[in-house]
Order: structure tokens, then C-alpha cells, then sequence
């Protein structure tokens, strides 16, 4: 932020610095990853933010990027929720990936809830696709009506008639 005295006036220009996140030095590296897109988001520069998490230019760097491969990648839906199993031993037959089961009463809470939003962003999406297709039938409508009514015009006009 710039700021100019000019006689008994103070001029101040642009928006006030953030203030620096305050840090632990015990943070994980995903933390710090977590906390550099956040901080990029809110218009910090890579170098700003390599000296506030402690971390060089080029692993900030590193990691913007591969949130932009993450964010234009292609939308996939969720694959069914399966825990991926440890290696079997050799002379074990079952399937090497089960359903999940969860581990305390958190986790089933958790899981419940993770379903629900699923199923409820599933019924958006089906009600979504029922409005465009109500819409594009209602613009097919007013566009073979509107086109009707030119061509009365039109005809009322060859006439010689004043149109309706």
C-alpha cells in the first residue's frame, strides 16, 4: 500500500497488505501446500508466499502448478467407495478389494453423511437436467410462435393491410 502526504492531506492508494499468516514451524508440508493455495487464491506472488511458509520459490512453484493440472483435468465422478486392501498372501482367494467398513462410529457418521451428499448432488443433477430440457422444449415453443406470427405479419403486408 502506497501512501503520499500532500500538505494537511494523506493519500493512501490501493488495498492494505494482508497481514502474514501466522506460522508454526511444525507444520506438515501438506499444510504448507494447503496454506499456499489459499494464500495464492487471495492474490499473493510465489515469492511472497515462499518467504511466509518457509519453503523455496521453485516448490511453490511446483505446486501451483500441479493444482492447475488438478483443476483442468477433466470432472470424473467419485468411484464407489471402496478401501483398498493390503497385499493378500499368496494362498488367500477372496476378492483383493472390499466394501468399506468402517473403523469407529466417527467414520460410519462420516461415511452416512458423505452418501447423503452424494445422493443429494445426484438429485440436483437429475432435476438440472429436467429444467434444460423443459427450457430448450419452451424456447422450440416461442420460437415456432414467434415465427408464425412474422409470417401473418408478412402476409398481412403483402395485402396491403394493416397487420393485427
Amino acid at each position: 500500500m502506497a501512501e503520499r502526504t500532500n500538505g494537511n492531506i494523506t493519500i493512501v492508494a490501493g488495498l492494505p497488505d494482508a497481514p502474514a499468516p501466522h506460522l508454526d514451524a511444525r507444520l506438515s508440508m501438506s499444510r504448507k501446500q494447503t496454506l499456499a493455495f489459499r494464500l495464492r487464491k487471495q492474490g499473493w506472488s510465489y515469492r511472497r508466499i515462499s518467504d511466509a511458509l518457509g519453503v523455496s520459490y521453485s516448490t511453490v512453484m511446483d505446486w501451483m502448478e500441479m493444482e492447475a493440472d488438478l483443476v483442468s483435468a477433466p470432472y470424473a465422478p467419485p468411484p464407489a467407495m471402496v478401501r483398498p486392501a493390503l497385499r493378500a498372501p499368496a494362498n488367500f482367494s477372496a476378492p483383493i478389494s472390499s466394501p468399506v467398513v468402517p473403523d469407529s462410529a466417527v467414520e460410519a457418521e462420516l461415511f452416512r453423511r458423505l452418501d447423503g451428499i452424494v445422493a443429494e448432488q445426484q438429485a440436483q443433477a437429475d432435476r438440472l437436467a429436467g429444467m434444460e430440457k423443459r427450457l430448450v422444449e419452451t424456447v422450440k415453443a416461442e420460437a415456432k410462435s414467434m415465427g408464425k406470427r412474422i409470417l401473418d405479419a408478412l402476409k398481412a403486408l403483402s395485402k396491403g393491410s394493416k397487420p393485427s
